[in-house]
């Protein structure tokens, strides 16, 4: 069986509400900033991002854990539902 790395454990689960003007912020936790480490969708569909490497991209995306360290979720080109940043 793997090893698991805690640091790797996701800390918190924040619903997103996309925005055409507002970044993601950092989740405070014992003092350090956390970036978001991925999305969770409820429900399938597309979603338009600003990636950490500055690309603006839309991108379809299935109902579950995705992979994808994001800036800012748009509302604009969105229509995926019940999107989640993972901490």
């Amino acid at each position: 069986m793997a090893r698991v790395d805690i640091n790797d454990v996701p800390i918190d689960y924040v619903l997103l509400t996309p925005s055409d003007t507002t970044n993601l912020s950092k989740v405070a936790f014992q003092g350090d900033n956390y970036p978001q480490r991925a999305l969770y969708i409820e429900l399938a569909g597309d979603i338009c991002v600003t990636t950490l490497t500055t690309e603006k991209r839309t991108i379809p995306v299935p109902q579950g854990l995705f992979l994808l360290r994001i800036s800012r979720l748009w509302d604009t080109g969105t229509t995926a539902e019940g999107i989640y940043a993972v901490y």
